[in-house]
């Protein structure tokens, strides 16, 4: 009975392990110009709010005013098919989020929870293809034999019980 009580307590030991591992960052990629206030607004709503609410996020901030990061801005746009270059653009898996007003906080915080669990390096529009022709869950075939593991240690416990 011990021995099945320890079964017990490890797989679920090990089931909320996996739980826990299985939790990834988010990616935030935030583009921007420094003399855009609407930019300075996202970066503050970012630093001073979301990093705190969303410890594990990865930001990364790309100055369009700067040559180099030109290309990787156009590719942003175009992977979120939008046709105009206004700034700030907040891409978050595949949510582009253009401009900073009321409710774009909600929606950044929206956009997180709901990041795809795997980092994608495909742009933003495969995604979206990818995502709307095969849906994907977020539970990881460790986590489901886990669970199995528990129900059928419980299962044994309980019915050891029974015989008792």
């Amino acid at each position: 009975m011990k021995k099945i009580s320890m079964l017990y307590a490890l797989c679920s030991l090990l089931f909320v392990a996996g739980t826990a591992a299985s939790a990834r960052a988010a990616d935030l990629t935030l583009y921007y110009s420094p003399g855009c206030p609407y930019c300075h607004y996202a970066m503050d709503f970012i630093n001073d709010h979301l990093k705190s609410e969303f410890p594990d996020l990865n930001v990364t901030e790309v100055n369009v005013g700067e040559q180099a990061n030109r290309a990787k801005f156009m590719d942003a746009l175009k992977g979120c098919e939008i046709a105009g270059g206004g700034i700030p653009l907040i891409v978050i898996g595949t949510e582009c989020l253009q401009g900073f007003g009321e409710s774009t906080p909600d929606a950044i915080r929206e956009a997180v929870k709901n990041a795809p669990e795997v980092p994608v390096t495909e742009t933003v529009a495969e995604q979206q293809s990818e995502t709307n022709a095969q849906p994907r869950g977020n539970i990881s075939i460790f986590l489901i034999a886990l669970a199995v593991i528990t129900l059928v240690s419980m299962g044994i416990v309980l019915f050891a019980r029974k015989k008792k």
